[in-house]
């Protein structure tokens, strides 16, 4: 994908306003499917014509088609990658990893954080928050490792605002939820490859009904991504067979902590009314 796009642009002569595009575009490849052209002139300062110029001038019909060229290299880089299970992860991890000391394998949390900090645009954060706060309901959903970090989002939204709701076991009661979800309504979906038959069903339907969509994935070209409001990448790699949620942890508590910030002062006298009752049960 992105070597298609370096070719034409090499080949392209290219005005200085459409080399400051094309660098962009090279720099955001991955995640170009996923934004608007209205989106990438207002992030560069640039008009929406200049975009369309650009696109023209590498042989495309408009910013649409160079979208579609790019969706079919990212449709194509999915089908040649496979996820290995587990349990055939465990005899090449523990051979590479068996004199990992505790203070390295801290050095590689750390640069998961890096990593996963490095695939997100500072922006994308505030926009999450955004979306989340002005949203009537709010469903944070994912399953088994990643329940979780669905826990965790879920708890510290609700310091601060009363329409958050989870949902973590995989049945009935996450379509049931879903039901009555419309536009004014935002949907939380987090999930790594191998990416369960539930955060599937219910990325459809959150298209279906036209609500919000919210993603915390491991790749830009994860089905559950496709489509969504917002995409937001984690690093999921770990020294061990399973998958470590450090990444999505950090991609949650920075939500929330655009969520705090927004808000201010606002939440105070619904965590005075909650800490009054917490301490009477000394839930502390």
């Amino acid at each position: 994908m992105k070597n298609q796009l370096e070719e034409k642009i090499r080949t392209a002569h290219l005005t200085k306003t459409e080399k400051l595009i094309a660098d962009y575009l090279l720099e955001h490849s991955e995640s170009l499917y996923f934004t608007t052209a209205k989106d990438l002139a207002q992030q560069l300062q640039v008009s929406d014509t200049s975009v369309i110029r650009l696109c023209r001038s590498l042989g495309y019909s408009g910013y649409r088609q160079l979208q579609e060229s790019v969706r079919g290299d990212l449709s194509q880089a999915l089908q040649n990658e496979r996820y290995i299970i587990p349990h055939e992860q465990v005899m090449d991890k523990f051979s590479r990893y068996k004199s990992l000391s505790s203070f390295q394998y801290l050095e590689m949390v750390i640069s998961s954080l890096q990593s996963t900090y490095d695939k997100n645009d500072p922006e994308k954060f505030s926009k999450a928050a955004e979306l989340i706060l002005s949203s009537e309901h709010v469903l944070v959903a994912g399953f088994r490792g990643a329940s979780s970090v669905v826990m965790h989002l879920s708890l510290l939204l609700s310091q601060f605002t009363s329409h958050i709701r989870s949902c973590c076991k995989a049945d009935s009661e996450c379509v049931e939820q879903m039901l009555d979800y419309g536009r004014n309504d935002c949907v939380v979906l987090i999930g790594v490859e191998r990416y369960s038959k539930m955060t599937r069903v219910m990325a459809e339907m959150a298209h279906e009904t036209g609500c919000r969509l919210i993603v915390i994935t491991d790749k830009i070209t994860a089905y559950i991504a496709n489509g969504a409001d917002l995409v937001l990448l984690a690093d999921f790699s770990s020294p061990y067979a399973l998958n470590s949620f450090v990444g999505a942890m950090y991609v949650a508590e920075t939500i929330a902590f655009e969520a705090s910030r927004m808000l201010g002062i606002q939440p105070r006298a619904r965590l005075q009314r909650l800490n009054k009752y917490l301490a009477e049960l000394e839930l502390y």
